[in-house]
C-alpha cells in the first residue's frame, strides 16, 4: 500500500495521474520489460521532460539510456534508473536503486537551475549554494530559501522536494534496515515498491517543474532526442 504522504503529493503534482502511478504501484511481481513498461511509458508521457519514453532497447530488453554531456547531472542518473530495472528483469528487489537514481535526477534538476551545470565545477559567488545537497537546498530555514521558492513559483515545490528527502530519498541513501522492528529481518525491500514508484513519478513531475523554471525543459528534451537520433543513425 503507497505511502498516503506520497499519494497526497502525487495528487498535487501529477495533475489527475493517481489512477495509473496506483495500479502500477500494485504490480511489483510482473516483468518490467513486458508488463509494466507500457503503462510506465504512458503516465511518463504526460509528464513533461525526460521519463523512460526516450529509454534504449536491444533485442527486446530495455537497454540504456541516451544523454548528452552538456546535461550529464539532469539526464545521466536515468540511465541507472534503467540499468536497475534492467539487471533484476522485475523491479520488485530494485526499489531503492530506482530511487536513488530518480533522486539523483531531481536533485541535478535543482541544481542547473542554481547554476551549477557539471560535476567539479568551479565555485563562483553565483554557484556557492548550489552545491549543497538537495535537502539542504530546499530548506526552509536557510538564507536562500526565499530566492529558490520564488523561482519555482512559490513554497510548495520546495515543500514537495523537502518531503520526497525524508521519505525516500534519504532512507534509499542512508537507511539499510526496515523501521517495522517486527520485519527488521525480513528479506523484503526497505522501501516498498508502491513507494518506489510513487517516489520515481513524484520525482520526475518536480523535476519538470523546476527545469520549466529555469527554461531548459525543452532544451533537455531536445538534446535527449537528438541523441537518441543519432544514435539509431549510428545503429542503422
Amino acid at each position: 500500500m503507497m505511502n498516503p504522504q506520497l499519494r497526497d503529493l502525487l495528487q498535487a503534482h501529477t495533475n489527475g495521474l493517481i489512477g495509473d502511478i496506483n495500479t502500477l504501484s500494485q504490480m511489483a511481481d510482473r516483468n518490467f520489460e513486458q508488463d509494466l513498461y507500457p503503462l510506465w511509458v504512458r503516465v511518463d508521457e504526460q509528464i513533461p521532460g525526460p521519463g523512460l519514453q526516450y529509454a534504449s532497447w536491444q533485442d527486446g530488453q530495455l537497454a540504456d539510456y541516451p544523454f548528452d554531456y552538456g546535461i550529464e547531472q539532469v539526464v545521466r542518473p536515468l540511465r541507472y534508473v534503467v540499468y536497475g530495472l534492467h539487471d533484476i528483469g522485475t523491479p520488485y528487489m530494485s526499489t531503492r536503486e530506482i530511487i536513488f537514481a530518480i533522486g539523483c535526477h531531481l536533485e541535478g534538476c535543482v541544481k542547473d537551475l542554481c547554476g551549477v551545470t557539471k560535476i567539479g565545477q568551479p565555485v563562483s559567488l553565483r554557484t556557492v549554494w548550489g552545491h549543497l545537497p538537495l535537502g539542504a537546498l530546499v530548506n526552509k530555514k536557510t538564507p536562500w530559501y526565499p530566492w529558490l521558492s520564488r523561482r519555482l513559483g512559490g513554497k510548495d515545490v520546495c515543500r514537495a522536494i523537502a518531503s520526497f528527502c525524508r521519505l525516500l530519498w534519504n532512507p534509499a541513501k542512508h537507511d539499510y534496515h526496515k523501521d517495522n522492528h517486527r520485519n527488521r529481518r525480513s528479506p523484503d525491500p526497505m522501501i516498498p515498491f508502491a513507494d518506489a514508484v510513487a517516489g520515481y513519478f513524484l520525482a520526475r513531475a518536480l523535476g519538470a517543474e523546476v527545469l520549466r523554471a529555469s527554461g531548459r525543459l525543452e532544451p533537455v528534451v531536445q538534446a535527449i532526442r537528438n541523441e537518441r537520433d543519432q544514435r539509431e543513425d549510428q545503429i542503422g
